[in-house]
C-alpha cells in the first residue's frame, strides 16, 4: 500500500466535513452527526481500497523501510517465479522463414477442386409409410 494511516484519517475528516456541511440545513443535529460518521467511516475505509491499488497498479514495495530490504528481494524473485512479469520479445524466426522460402521445396502440381460425391435421391417412397414414419418421431 502507499502511504499510511493519516491518508485514511484525511480522506475520513474531508468526508465528514463535506456531509455535516450538506446535511446540516436539512436535518436535525443528530442526524446530520450520523450521517456524517458513517460517511467518514465509508471514506477511512474506501482510502484502502484506493491506497491498496494505487499499490498494486504502480508496484511499489517496501523499499523504504531498512528491514525489509532482504524480504523486497526475495518478494521480486518469487514475482518473476509466479507469471508477474512476462518477456515481450518475439522470438527468432529466420530459420522457419528460410526453410519455408527455400527453393529446394517440391513443387506441387497445379490446383485441384475437391470432387465430392454427388447426392442420390432415394427411389420414391409410398406416402402411407412416409406418414407412418412422421408420426413415430413426432411421438418420440
Amino acid at each position: 500500500m502507499i502511504g499510511n494511516w493519516k491518508w485514511n484519517a484525511t480522506l475520513a475528516s474531508v468526508g465528514f466535513a463535506f456531509t455535516f456541511l450538506l446535511s446540516m440545513g436539512r436535518n436535525v443535529w443528530t442526524t446530520t452527526l450520523t450521517r456524517s460518521l458513517t460517511s467518514a467511516l465509508v471514506f477511512f475505509l474506501l482510502a484502502f481500497v484506493i491506497r491498496l491499488l494505487f499499490g498494486l497498479v504502480l508496484n511499489v514495495s517496501s523499499a523504504g523501510n531498512p528491514h525489509d530490504k532482504q524480504d523486497s528481494q526475495e518478494e521480486v524473485n518469487d514475482d518473476k517465479a509466479s507469471g508477474h512479469h512476462f518477456d515481450m520479445s518475439t522470438p527468432d524466426e529466420e530459420a522457419e522463414l528460410i526453410k519455408m522460402l527455400a527453393p529446394n521445396a517440391p513443387e506441387t502440381s497445379e490446383f485441384q477442386p475437391l470432387n465430392a460425391p454427388k447426392l442420390t435421391k432415394k427411389a420414391d417412397m409410398d406416402p402411407e409409410y412416409m406418414a407412418q414414419v412422421l408420426r413415430q418421431m413426432s411421438e418420440e
